[in-house]
């Protein structure tokens, strides 16, 4: 596979194994930075864990006046509160108090992809200090970071590279902060929703057609990075980097998902994959391992269906595929460790091409949010020691799908899930969520 790409030493890369050890890297390199710190997250919640991390950057700030700090999420997540508590302000409410109270010059900054939240969101990941880049799926609160008794776990990767923090950066902050695309969440007044309107159509249509820009390398490398951008449906760089990974796979393929919905296309590419003999492990969260699954029967709400919906699609795949399961060509691993919560996700093809990745493979991410990813190329397999050591912790809390019988079904689902997945089924509304889950 031919792709631009930043050469890297295997000593660039670490691999970071847990949530509480994810907090203690971003922790430290907060308080090393010295030229910039640019965070870009869906969101930086204002939670006792954001609050700290929010704190650390003034902190940094007051020792150091030059350091640039630039703080970007999700315009719509930044202006309401969490789902199902109406009450609550949004987080840009924490954001101004803070500016406010300690007189520190920090940005913050909402990139609104679609007009409504529903039809698309800002997803770019990414942490830079000064050359270091801490690339994750996670974004900033309690359970991101361990801050209590439960976590949220996800893959966490330290990259030396001052040509990737570059190429990162500049995308977020001179082809969008720059050109007027991202709006300040420090500004006190009510903003017009027309002008929210128009932002996000021009935001939307600049970055269906951007790319990280990248310098030109003089040969292949052994061990190199690409990072990748995919915004809509037509010409996505990364739904088609994802595609490549699996139509040009040879040996193995491993997909790591929290949500079961996989776009048809990919599922196409993983049929025909496994039909050249490729061997392909699909790694997924549990519905009760989902961030959306509400153990509590007398509290539970809509919203809390989605994981019966995840597990009702996995479930006829596994039908689908038993013939490929039993002969060894597809191994499941539905993941789950207490109450604790799963957001893990890329692809390792061939044991040499890493996908690193905030998408959630699924029709959501490919048709609707603004996606990234990196792309790590490790032709002569130096990566694999370490990376096949994270895999080991992740699939150390799975159980092994070999039939659909392993997974329960509507008869087995608490009274208000049952019943609302019959009425989803009958109105096929269940359908048309599966585009936007």
């Amino acid at each position: 596979m031919q792709i631009n790409a930043i050469e890297l030493q295997q000593k660039h890369i670490n691999v970071i194994s847990s949530a509480k050890a994810f907090a203690a890297v971003l922790n430290g390199l907060i308080a090393q930075a010295k030229n910039r710190i640019v965070i870009s997250a869906l969101y930086l919640e204002n939670d006792q864990a954001g609050q700290a991390v929010m704190m650390q950057l003034v902190t940094a700030k007051q020792k150091n006046p030059t350091l640039s700090i630039s703080i970007i999420v999700d315009d719509h997540r930044a202006r309401r509160g969490r789902i199902g508590d109406k009450t609550a302000a949004g987080n840009l409410v924490s954001y101004q108090a803070l500016c406010r109270k300690y007189d520190v010059d920090i940005a913050f900054y909402g990139i609104r992809v679609k007009t409504r939240e529903i039809m698309g969101v800002m997803h770019l990941k990414g942490m830079f200090f000064d050359d270091t880049v801490l690339y994750s799926g996670a974004s900033i609160n309690n359970v991101y970071l361990h801050h209590h008794s439960q976590y949220r776990l996800d893959r966490y990767y330290q990259i030396q590279s001052k040509a990737l923090a570059d190429s990162m950066c500049d995308l977020l902050l001179t082809k969008i902060v720059a050109k007027g695309l991202a709006s300040s969440l420090l500004e006190s007044t009510v903003v017009d929703k027309s002008q929210l309107k128009q932002l996000s159509q021009r935001t939307f249509s600049m970055l269906r057609h951007a790319q990280y820009q990248l310098p030109k390398q003089p040969k292949q490398a052994e061990l190199s990075v690409t990072p990748v951008l995919g915004c809509g449906k037509k010409h996505n760089a990364l739904n088609d980097l994802s595609l490549s990974l699996l139509n040009e796979s040879s040996r193995s393929v491993v997909l790591i998902t929290p949500y079961f919905n996989l776009p048809k296309k990919m599922i196409k590419a993983i049929t025909l994959a496994m039909k050249r003999g490729v061997s392909v492990k699909i790694i997924v969260g549990d519905k009760v391992a989902n961030d959306f699954f509400i153990a509590d029967e007398n509290a539970f709400s809509t919203i809390g269906i989605i994981p019966y919906l995840y597990e009702k699609l996995l479930r006829r795949f596994v039908k689908k595929y038993q013939a490929d399961i039993s002969q060894g060509k597809l191994n499941i691993h539905v993941w789950q460790d207490g109450d604790h919560t799963f957001h893990a996700k890329g692809m390792i093809v061939d044991d040499k091409y890493h996908l690193l990745t905030g998408s959630n493979l699924n029709p959501r991410a490919w048709n609707l949010d603004l996606e990234n990813a990196i792309l790590l190329q490790d032709h002569q397999k130096v990566m694999m020691q370490t990376i096949t050591q994270e895999l080991d912790n992740i699939v150390k809390n799975t159980r092994k799908i070999t039939d659909a019988s392993m997974l329960d079904e509507e008869l087995q689902y608490p009274e208000k899930p049952r019943k609302m997945m019959k009425r989803l089924t009958f109105s096929r509304i269940d359908r048309l969520l599966k585009r936007f889950l």
